[in-house]
């Protein structure tokens, strides 16, 4: 028995052949990439926070790293939603 053009289609849009499978992968690789980037500089503040608690970094130099951080973040979330 033949699958009706309904059904395949029904098929191809639950499976992720059709034309949205491309729309997946993409979601799924900037998820990816803005999670490691969020635990990337979480790792940085958290150690230049450190690093200013044991001081061995002066205040103005953690200023500038979370105001970097935070620059960046904003650059590539604009760059990803836009």
């Amino acid at each position: 028995m033949a699958l009706t053009e309904q059904q395949r289609q029904a098929f191809n849009t639950a499976s992720g052949v059709g034309d949205n499978a491309l729309l997946g992968s993409n979601t799924l690789f900037l998820s990816v990439l803005l999670t490691v980037v969020f635990l990337w500089a979480a790792w940085v503040l958290l150690s230049t926070y450190k690093g200013w608690v044991n001081k061995s970094v002066r205040t103005g130099e953690a200023g500038a790293v979370y105001i970097r951080v935070g620059v960046l973040i904003v650059v590539l979330i604009w760059f990803v939603l836009s």
